[in-house]
């Protein structure tokens, strides 16, 4: 019995010895992707993704892609065939509604941009509502624009109608060589008082007169701002409304940074890299989902998010170093578990 008891224990000893060791060793599915030596391997590479961004950033006319791209497509939609003269005239204006900072100014200039791209000739004209002290004052911002400088105007004061006409004649010596115009209304809601709202439905008897197809988009925070015009703008001033949200989910928010953090294909930067920098980069921020949860059921804007991620070389060395903590602490759990006095049947005082 007894030499059968040594034998037994002989044949458990190496099992043993293989289990501690095992528990030693790292764990090949917990292990990190290779993030930490690709960062040193690409580290020039990175540095100088990291002034493409930068540059792009940087640059006041970079827009669009920051928004849905869906709600892009269709505020170009709607007002392409208003300038092509499809969709008939319900389609000939758009409202944006949404909260500040939820992509609707974004979305307005990229179509804009792409506008412009297909007809040389667009005229586009901008009023910004709560910056005017007086319908006077709008009306030359919008004359400056299209005339470069103000020409000879009426003395200050002058009637609206007189006011007006003088809008009437720049406006025609203007289209003369345009065929299509599109007017952004920024802050819509201080164009709905009685004066302002004169003020619409004149611009679109200019267009009409002069023959140039014209469509107004309108940008505002009011849901309601619609019920603040009268029943003679709605028959002419029939709008397509658009809703714009700001991001609620990650999976809501990472498209939107990506689209900040993808390099051009025109870049100095190869092929590869730039899709494993991607790949790496939308890594990282689905990374932060539980960090960022909080905020973004607080509302926090892609801005704020967009700014927590730059430089992209620090995001990409965050996230290295949190999944090199989480590996280590699994086997740092998974060593103290094997080393933790397992309980059988066999032994003293157990129950049966």
């Amino acid at each position: 019995l007894k030499l059968f008891l040594l034998k037994l224990a002989g044949r458990r000893a190496p099992a043993r010895q293989r289990e501690r060791s095992a528990a030693k060793m790292p764990v090949a599915a917990a292990a990190p992707t290779g993030l930490s030596e690709w960062l040193q391997k690409n580290a020039t590479e990175v540095a100088r993704a990291d002034e493409i961004i930068a540059e792009r950033l940087s640059d006041p006319k970079s827009f669009g892609d920051h928004t849905c791209m869906s709600l892009c497509d269709d505020v170009f939609g709607i007002v392409r065939q208003s300038l092509i003269g499809e969709g008939g005239d319900g389609c000939s204006s758009v409202l944006l509604l949404g909260e500040a900072c939820s992509g609707k100014t974004h979305a307005v200039e990229w179509c804009i941009e792409r506008l412009r791209d297909a007809q040389r000739s667009l005229v586009v004209l901008r009023a910004f509502g709560r910056s005017y002290a007086s319908d006077a004052e709008c009306v030359r911002h919008l004359v400056t624009q299209v005339a470069g400088q103000l020409p000879e105007q009426p003395r200050g004061n002058a009637s609206f109608e007189q006011i007006m006409e003088w809008l009437r004649q720049v406006l025609t010596d203007r289209f003369r060589t345009a065929t299509s115009a599109v007017i952004i209304l920024d802050r819509f809601e201080h164009f709905c008082s009685r004066a302002r709202q004169t003020l619409l439905y004149n611009l679109f008897d200019i267009a009409q007169e002069v023959g140039v197809k014209l469509s107004i988009i309108g940008m505002s925070e009011k849901m309601d701002v619609m019920s603040m015009l009268e029943k003679r703008i709605k028959s002419r001033f029939s709008m397509r409304h658009l809703h714009a949200f700001r991001p609620v989910t990650m999976a809501d928010l990472v498209p939107v940074l990506m689209s900040k953090f993808r390099l051009a294909a025109s870049c100095d930067l190869k092929a590869p890299f730039r899709i494993e920098f991607a790949r790496r980069v939308e890594a990282a921020l689905w990374a932060k989902a539980a960090q960022w949860q909080h905020h973004l059921e607080l509302g926090r804007t892609p801005t704020w998010f967009l700014w927590q991620c730059l430089p992209a070389a620090a995001l990409l060395h965050d996230a290295a170093a949190a999944a090199e903590s989480k590996v280590a602490q699994s086997q740092s759990t998974e060593a103290s578990s094997a080393k933790r006095p397992r309980l059988s049947g066999a032994s003293p005082g157990s129950l049966p």
